[in-house]
């Protein structure tokens, strides 16, 4: 399932200038057009908009130089979460949240990264970034040829994934302090891996922590279905290119002094309460500082004379300044002057963590409620189908302001109960037109028509008991006799499927589909050709494209004809545009994140399931292999035994043979001594 998520447009902007900047607007696929001057004016592109997301946790010492040096690095806006710190956390970020472009919250809740770092994301989505980097407090992210701004604007990925450097500590930095960055001037010359045996080399004390390789971290576009992973190491829901990158690094200071440990060994206990058994590193320190056994840890992951202690064995670093420079500028200076004023982030009102992290919750609670009712009700649509439809009605009304959604066959209301679903959950005040008949009339496979008995009894039945009388709003008609006059969001056609009757009540509804409204049809494939030309042909209109397919229903949205007269519609946007819009947004990505995230599950569970096929055949393939192999076996001793039998035949009648020739040799030569007189020799 591709291209579910429209692209984010760059905006644009005219302004007069002497001297043109080359700056990059971001198109569909992530590929950057430069803008230039052009007869005296110049367009310029609203520079991409880097936001920073940061979860941290008694991080008092280096979290003002941190967001310091990135904000010179080109990020615009950082949204930090303090998860429960207790030092001088949050009275540092109160007062970079008066000086610079930073806003952060406290959340005291247990330790989740991944879900707390995503909803950061979401949020910075919303707020209109381009890029997001989820940076720890003790990552300091670099550009060795320019900023991290410089490379964003000229990539065309959507993920870049750059390298993890850990730089190493003295041994008597016992204490954290701003300056103690500026002694971390050594790493391991070649860091030792696989990552595949990172775990195993420092569990067997072949190798300390500092000299492992680290797993490479990412930096993402924004998106609505982002998903920040483990330890932010990856970036899940992107189907945009990912790319390695030299051009990015991030330096690391895992171990900045010996009081760290101890705060890790904590960080493992909170993990581990949490249910979060993957950050074993955490969970090592943990186990160590319970053993009293951390000290021998420190000397291995800190230096005196330029080595290692790794466990009894000396091991030289090399030098590497990196670090001490991208740090000293910014451990006594203030906020750079370019991000004082910045408004590169617009204001508009988002929700906060603990909100996002309950819709989330609420956003499971309604797709799963929201199957289950798909289930109860008879119909066709598959579970698969069931959350792509609520995929499209989430998208219809998340791009645009919210209309009307109409269904062109109803039957028992199986679909029916899914858009009532989506639309009484983030677009309240939406109704569901249920256009249908209800007189029995269906089409078979092949395009055969059919009858049953009425069916409009039960389709209300189905939605009582949904309880969605007030959402879906009956209309016991053809299609094409219902008189309409409002804007649709979304049109599902899924009413008769020979090639006219889904052509006519198609045309009947098309002039109020404004750009951006969703159209799906239900049978679109070889079994209903009537469904599957007509979907061709409009395809190849170029007025609709396809958003995504499953099964038999395709989801498209219409693009728009600029030659084609367009029917003019009414709309009150001003309000709806910006809290009501925000409100639907903010809900129908939450949606979409769970969708997406059953839609993986299931996919898994179905790959699981191949899988297990494929080993229950593999099993039975190499048992009857076997069979073969010992049949043949016992053919080949049965044959060996057959030619040594044959063999052991030929060579006693060799040998009778020979005492047949031998016998018959004497004769003659007795015959012979007779006639020559009987001297044998004369013969």
């Amino acid at each position: 399932m591709t291209g579910l998520l429209p692209p984010r447009r760059s905006q644009i902007t005219e302004a007069s200038d002497t001297e043109p900047e080359r700056l990059t607007t971001c198109q569909p696929g992530g590929h950057g057009t430069h803008l230039s001057q052009h007869a005296g004016t110049v367009l310029v592109h609203m520079k991409v908009r880097i936001v920073g997301l940061m979860m941290v946790r008694n991080e008092a010492d280096i979290l003002r130089v941190n967001v310091l040096h990135h904000l010179s690095q080109g990020v615009d806006r950082f949204l930090v979460v303090d998860n429960g710190s207790s030092d001088d956390t949050a009275r540092i970020l109160e007062e970079l949240s008066r000086e610079a472009p930073l806003e952060w919250e406290s959340y005291d809740g247990p330790y989740q990264q991944s879900r707390i770092t995503t909803a950061l994301a979401q949020e910075a989505y919303l707020q209109g970034a381009d890029w997001v980097i989820a940076i720890d407090a003790d990552e300091f992210w670099c550009a060795p040829e320019g900023n991290l701004r410089d490379v964003l604007s000229e990539t065309s990925a959507d993920v870049l994934r750059a390298d993890v450097v850990n730089f190493v500590q003295q041994s008597d930095q016992l204490e954290r302090s701003p300056e103690a960055l500026l002694h971390m001037t050594r790493r391991t010359g070649e860091p030792l891996g696989p990552i595949e045996r990172i775990r195993e080399l420092a569990e067997s004390k072949q190798a300390s922590y500092v000299e492992l390789v680290y797993p490479p971290k990412c930096v993402s576009r924004a998106s609505p279905a982002i998903e920040i992973g483990l330890g932010n190491h990856s970036v899940q829901w992107h189907t945009g290119q990912q790319q390695d990158t030299t051009r990015i690094v991030c330096l690391h200071a895992p171990l900045r002094a010996r009081s760290v440990l101890g705060t890790l060994a904590d960080q493992g206990r909170r993990a581990e309460e949490s249910g979060n058994r993957l950050i074993w590193n955490w969970l090592r320190w943990q186990r160590l500082a319970t053993e009293g056994t951390l000290e021998a840890e420190w000397k291995a992951n800190s230096h005196a004379d330029g080595c290692l202690d790794v466990y009894g064995e000396k091991r030289p670093l090399v030098e590497d300044l990196r670090l001490r420079n991208a740090v000293a500028p910014w451990l006594n200076g203030g906020v750079p002057e370019n991000s004082r004023t910045k408004h590169a982030i617009s204001s508009r009102p988002g929700r906060n963590l603990k909100s996002r992290l309950r819709l989330r919750e609420q956003a499971a609670g309604f797709l799963s409620d929201t199957l289950r009712l798909m289930d109860e009700t008879e119909g066709w649509f598959t579970r698969d189908e069931g959350r792509l439809l609520i995929m499209g009605t989430v998208l219809a009304f998340c791009e645009r302001p919210a209309h009307s959604i109409v269904e062109l066959g109803s039957y028992l209301g199986r679909s029916t109960v899914v858009l009532g679903r989506v639309v009484e959950d983030i677009s309240k005040g939406t109704t569901v037109h249920a256009i249908d008949p209800h007189e029995g009339d269906l089409t078979e496979p092949g395009d055969v028509a059919a009858s049953e008995e009425p069916t409009y009894e039960r389709f209300l039945e189905n939605i009582r008991r949904a309880a969605l009388e007030h959402v879906v709003e009956p209309i016991r008609r053809r299609s094409f006799n219902v008189q309409w006059n409002q804007p649709i969001s979304l049109l599902l056609v899924d009413a008769l499927h020979d090639y006219e009757n889904v052509s006519r009540d198609f045309r009947h509804f098309e002039e109020w589909l404004l750009p951006g409204s969703v159209v799906a049809f239900h049978d679109y494939g070889e079994t209903y050709p009537g469904v599957q030309r007509f979907v061709d042909e409009i395809l190849q209109s170029g007025r609709y494209e396809i958003v995504a397919r499953i099964d038999i229903l395709i989801l498209l949205k219409k693009v728009g004809d600029p030659h084609a007269p367009q029917r003019k519609v009414m709309t009150n946007t001003n309000e709806e545009a910006t809290s009501e819009r925000l409100e639907r947004q903010t809900k129908g990505i939450s949606i979409l994140q769970e969708v997406l995230r059953s839609e993986l599950a299931a996919r898994v569970e179905q790959v699981g399931e191949r899988d297990k096929i494929i080993l229950r055949q593999q099993a039975e393939l190499f048992e009857k292999v076997g069979e073969r192999d010992e049949i043949i076996r016992n053919l080949h001793a049965e044959l060996q035994a057959k030619v040594a039998e044959r063999d052991k035949i030929i060579e006693d009648l060799h040998d009778q043979l020979q005492a047949k020739v031998s016998e018959r040799d004497e004769i003659i030569r007795e015959l012979q001594s007779r006639l020559t007189g009987g001297d044998p020799k004369t013969s």
